[in-house]
């Protein structure tokens, strides 16, 4: 507790090169719970092995992504666009166009969840959570406080089973909040 979320998680594993691209090796976050990102791409086994140490977002962007999220014309499309370019690691790129999407029409809460994600990706926890508090209660506000409460070492248990009791058995996210409710610690 009182910890830095980039202090908690191991950071210190070997550095892989794929594609050009220095990475972190080993397993891949909870996914934030965003337009863009999708429940199963988690790599399970390695949530289950250690669920605070992950992949560190690339740096670089991906700018080739860019001018087909440009394209984009509706709030909703331009929401998913910026998720995408988000987990692609442009987190320029997906301020920019999530910004297009809040000028299009995109609610409060979407535009909240989409900057709490890009905070929490920077390794900026408590910014991630004061985005997130401003979303009205629900499963993503539940699931995504959980995650800042699971790299801080409070208690996240509670927000993730509430994130899991919200959501339809056929939903992924309720599975993954399920799932995130068994592997945290309190």
């Amino acid at each position: 507790p009182g910890s830095s979320a980039c202090t908690r998680m191991n950071f210190s594993s070997s550095l892989t090169s794929i594609r050009g691209r220095k990475v972190l090796k080993g397993p891949r976050s909870p996914l934030r719970h965003v337009a863009g990102e999708f429940p199963q791409r988690l790599d399970v086994a390695a949530l289950l092995e250690n669920p605070l140490q992950w992949e560190e977002t690339p740096k670089e962007g991906r700018h080739e992504l860019r001018a087909w999220a440009q394209e984009q014309k509706t709030a909703s499309s331009r929401l998913l666009a910026a998720g995408v370019l988000r987990v692609a690691g442009d987190a320029d790129g997906c301020l920019e166009v999530v910004r297009q999407a809040k000028e299009a029409g995109a609610s409060e809460a979407d535009h909240a969840l989409m900057m709490g994600a890009l905070a929490f990706d920077a390794g900026k926890p408590e910014t991630a959570r004061r985005y997130w508090e401003t979303v009205p209660e629900g499963p993503a506000r539940w699931h995504n406080l959980g995650l800042v409460a699971l790299v801080t070492g409070a208690p996240s248990r509670h927000l993730f089973t509430r994130a899991a009791a919200g959501l339809n058995e056929s939903d992924p996210w309720h599975h993954l909040a399920a799932l995130c409710a068994d592997v945290s610690t309190s």
